[in-house]
């Protein structure tokens, strides 16, 4: 008699960091019109009255971010007879986006299935 029953697993890790970061900068009322002189130094840092609204003509920024996640999973699946299936799988997360006294989720799910 041929075994009707079959088992297989997988188990893995996962890590990844991300950094970014930005600048930008704008500045409007450019003293010259000629493209050779429209650099950020040369334009109008003052705010000026237009109709009774105020417009800054000078805007710097930026930013930066930083996150992390490492993760750990697993899945297991048995099959009696090609006609009976289970699957359980469990993964766990840790992030630096999770709040400081709760670092890890765990995210568990099963299924079940009959080929009639």
């Amino acid at each position: 008699m041929i075994d009707k029953k079959s088992l297989s697993e997988v188990v893995g890790s996962e890590f990844i960091t991300n950094y970014s970061s930005s600048i930008g900068a704008f500045r409007s009322r450019f003293e010259y019109i000629t493209t050779p002189f429209q650099y950020l130094d040369f334009g109008q840092t003052k705010v000026i009255d237009i109709g009774g609204v105020d417009h800054v003509t000078l805007w710097n920024g930026g930013g930066a971010s930083e996150w992390a996640l490492f993760s750990v999973f697993g899945s297991v699946n048995y099959n009696y007879d090609n006609r009976f299936f289970v699957t359980g799988s469990l993964r766990g997360d840790a992030s630096s986006r999770f709040a400081k006294n709760n670092q890890w989720g765990y995210f568990p799910s099963v299924s079940a299935g009959w080929r009639i």
